[in-house]
């Protein structure tokens, strides 16, 4: 991949060319584009990037102390603010003097981090009430070294609200929330994010340890356990001012738990180095995470709560023993010595809290060999955490509820999954977790699209930032770019199978009702790859390979059902899901199709009867037979289907199973048994009325082959039929034919109506069944129509004992309604015209239905 730029200004936009797109990552086998927002020193190592509400990235650099505001598919970006020593034009002069940096690009040593927190209001260009506001945390001072040997190196930090401005496209107007934050050359952290808490957004910043007891710090006093102290405490702050009088503590929560005599920020303590910050409501709990190093293994991901106490230097990682006997820094420095972490959490108490995960816990044994060699941090199991995020969207199969944690060390992004309350992480294909992007370069940050489809990397431009770092030096080999990521799909194997890992679960439905799933965008990126849809959870419900078309923007629903099997006018059993997808364009040719059903809904058809006693005929997915139709997402099939064998199908994993076809259009798709297809002959009308005592039934048939007979079925409540009467089919007739059939004195019967269906036989056993019909038996209606067949005029003659209304349908041959009328029939005899010059010449069925809805007559017609 190959990027140019020109030379950054206050606007600049990046020439991206992207020569090889296709980048497969992990072994769950997803494939990403990757595209190059800002290449190689470009950035002067960029700290944050963030996704603004604006729909831009927004982008600091920590050593060029300037925020860029960065548009996410061209790398187009406007510096808003520059801060660094000497710069001018983005503020007021004296505004500069008093807020840019007070120390060189030179200086020795620097500041971990330097420029490096940001957070943008989420009500950010807002529509109604907008707070153009943005955060930023800095190192503004050097406060220089302390005397003696390793006592320490002192900065002063300070966090800003800057307000954008519309017009000038620059950060303005600056307000300092705290302005005497401790800083040092090692464990800055300063992240900041905001997050809810009871409904109300705060700003909360991550203070480190300052690097208290290892390298040039070794002897500086570690406070993380001091209440008292900001060092190694997770910070609150408020958005906008509350009423107190001080200038400050107007900008801390009244709320802060360690309030007392003097307002105080510390919201939680016991931090080492948190570097990464990320939010988000689960299941209507605010959770708050945040990834923090470990010292020489134990990297941490703590949920940050009030008044909690995270255990450093006490306790590193779990409270799990691995750290008895040593220091989590210089054995010569001024931690403590960690006798026993288990007594160090019973001795801090209840507010003492475990991380959910710790990374790579080494042994005690293998700590207590670091701890007594720290010659090379690069061999040591900790990664450096950074930037974290969290990927709540659903568009990658399996990724809903992951933190994606930006690695220094390793040079890569790695991915947690999130246990259902989000309290613990779960394992994925085995693995606790999962690397993404692995390169040579240190990743300081990482920012996730709303639409889940785009990841978007920040890396440093230095080589090393900090104490340890500085020896195991990573030259990197994309210094301070910006990338994004973008995924696509998966792979084919080979045989017309996709790469989907098989442990990735099949969506779950909601009961009785349609779920929507993620919509996707199907073009000359992913139109030959199996293109994946998903549902709420996350999780997998179709697969698309376009073949080369581009359908554009996906639309699909699916529908699941919860009760008994259902069926339709066939009586075919139909599985408990069917599944409607609508892309923008149709393919022009054919594509390939994967669809998923639960091995619970597979189980729930075989063997299955339906409600007249026919088997499903289903053993195996190999009975499995596809129904598509122009359906919408619904309950109930209604329209006409075609049948769909499938290519193959096959179990997905041990949780279902995926069938595959080749098809031409979409629309609905609905699964069956083979035994349970619809025979190939159609029955165009089954009509019935009432002469005398008795039932009269006609029908037409086309397409008879394979037929063996009709069985004329009766029943008084709808449900349960039984045979009145059977008549043989003409053979193998591939026109129309026409049946009667006369079931006598039916209304000697005690019911107030009778129901008539066909169960029609073919000669091998298979049956499928007509629409039922209803005669009324209390009938106090005669209805006669002539001429039969018709040419200009059709006249409907009644008799009624009592006036009524009546509404008078005509329908052609495939269901149509040509004809609507509602007439007011007197009592007696009366007759009724209707003009049918302007119907085509074919078959039509004319229904009469008195004011009850009930049908009180139905006969077909034929125009000539």
């Amino acid at each position: 991949l190959t990027t140019t730029a020109s030379t950054p200004t206050s606007a600049s936009t990046f020439n991206i060319c992207v020569t090889d797109p296709y980048l497969q990552s992990s072994r769950m086998k997803e494939v990403f584009k990757m595209t190059m927002l800002s290449g190689s020193n470009v950035l002067n190592d960029p700290w944050e990037v963030a996704y603004g509400p604006d729909g831009f990235l927004w982008v600091n650099e920590a050593k060029g102390y300037k925020v860029h505001r960065v548009e996410p598919n061209t790398g187009a970006k406007t510096t808003v603010l520059d801060i660094s020593q000497g710069a001018s034009g983005y503020l007021t002069s004296a505004q500069h003097t008093a807020f840019n940096v007070q120390f060189a690009s030179n200086q020795s040593p620097w500041p971990q981090g330097g420029f490096a927190g940001l957070a943008v209001h989420p009500q950010f260009m807002a529509t109604s009430n907008p707070k153009n506001y943005v955060y930023v945390s800095y190192v503004h001072r050097y406060d220089g070294v302390a005397a003696g040997t390793n006592n320490g190196t002192f900065f002063t930090s300070r966090v800003v609200r800057f307000t954008y401005n519309t017009g000038t496209s620059k950060l303005e107007s600056p307000v300092s929330l705290v302005d005497t934050l401790p800083g040092s050359n090692d464990h800055n952290s300063q992240r900041l994010i905001i997050a809810p808490v009871n409904g109300v957004d705060y700003l909360f910043y991550a203070c480190g340890d300052m690097g208290a007891g290892q390298f040039s710090n070794a002897n500086r006093a570690i406070k993380s356990q001091i209440n008292a102290s900001y060092e190694g405490k997770i910070l609150r702050f408020n958005l906008e001012e509350d009423g107190d009088a001080d200038t400050f503590d107007r900008w801390i929560p009244n709320s802060n738990p360690y309030n007392g005599a003097a307002q105080t920020a510390v919201w939680s303590t016991g931090m080492r180095n948190n570097q990464g910050f990320a939010y988000m409501n689960l299941n209507g709990t605010d959770m708050l995470y945040g990834a923090s190093h470990g010292a020489f293994s134990d990297d941490e991901i703590n949920i940050i709560k009030s008044s909690k106490n995270y255990g450093h230097p006490l306790i590193i990682g779990y409270a799990d023993g691995n750290y008895n006997g040593v220091k989590a820094g210089s054995a010569s420095g001024s931690l403590p010595l960690i006798v026993s972490e288990s007594a160090n959490a019973t001795t801090i108490g209840a507010s003492y809290e475990n991380p959910i995960y710790s990374g790579y816990a080494a042994s005690n044994a293998t700590v207590t060999s670091i701890y007594n060699n720290q010659t090379n941090n690069g061999a040591w199991p900790s990664e450096g955490w950074s930037g974290l995020d969290i990927y709540t969207h659903t568009r990658i199969p399996g990724w809903k509820n992951s933190l994606i944690v930006s690695s220094l060390k390793w040079g890569r992004v790695l991915r947690l999954k999130l246990s259902a309350d989000g309290t613990s992480t779960v394992a994925m294909d085995g693995s606790d977790s999962l690397s993404y992007f692995g390169s040579s370069n240190r990743y300081r940050d990482v920012a996730i699209s709303p639409d889940g489809r785009d990841i978007f990397v920040i890396m440093d431009k230095s080589s090393t930032t900090s104490g340890p770092s500085a020896n195991n030096p990573a030259v990197p080999a994309c210094a301070g770019c910006l990338q994004k990521y973008t995924f696509l799909g998966y792979t084919n194997t080979g045989t017309n199978r996709s790469n989907i890992p098989t442990s990735i679960p099949i969506a779950a439905g909601n009961n009785n009702s349609c779920a929507t799933s993620t919509t996707v965008v199907i073009n000359t990126d992913n139109n030959n790859l199996w293109v994946p849809i998903t549902g709420p959870d996350g999780n997998i419900v179709a697969e698309i390979k376009a073949n080369g078309n581009n359908l554009d923007t996906v639309i699909t629903s699916f529908y699941y059902n919860s009760g008994a099997l259902r069926e339709d006018g066939y009586r075919r059993l139909l599985l408990d899901r069917n599944i409607s997808i609508t892309p923008k364009v149709q393919p022009s040719t054919p594509v390939s199709i994967r669809l998923y059903i639960t091995n619970a809904e597979f189980a729930s058809i075989v063997g299955a009867n339906n409600s007249v006693g026919q088997t499903s005929g289903v053993s195996t997915i190999n009975n499995i037979r596809m129904l598509k139709n122009n359906d919408g997402c619904g309950a109930s099939l209604s329209s006409t289907t075609t049948a769909i064998t499938p290519t193959y199908a096959e179990a997905h994993g041990t949780g279902g199973y995926v069938m595959h076809a080749n098809i031409t259009s979409f629309s609905s798709f609905y699964f069956t048994g083979q035994d349970m297809m619809i025979l190939p002959q159609q029955i165009l009308a089954f009509n019935g009325q009432l002469i005398a005592n008795d039932a009269e039934l006609d029908w037409e048939i086309s397409n008879e082959e394979g037929t063996a007979y009709y069985e004329v079925q009766r029943s008084t409540d709808g449900n349960k039929f039984m045979p009145a009467g059977t008549v043989i089919s003409n053979g193998n007739n591939s026109t129309i034919s026409k049946y009667n059939f006369r079931d006598l004195n039916v209304t000697r019967i005690s019911a107030p109506a009778v129901f008539y269906r066909l169960k029609v036989v073919s000669v091998d056993g298979k049956v499928t069944y007509s629409k039922t019909i209803i005669l009324t038996l209390n009938i106090n209606y005669n209805v006669f129509i002539y001429p039969n067949p018709v040419t200009d005029m059709m006249n409907l003659k009644f008799k009624l004992s009592r006036p009524d209304h009546v509404k008078i349908e005509v329908s052609d041959v495939q269901g149509r309604i040509i004809y609507r009328n509602l007439q007011f029939v007197a009592d007696g005899n009366s007759e009724i015209k209707i003009d049918s010059r302007t119907w085509g010449a074919q078959l039509y069925s004319v229904r009469v239905i008195n004011s009850a809805d009930e049908v009180i007559f139905s006969k077909s017609v034929i125009k000539l």
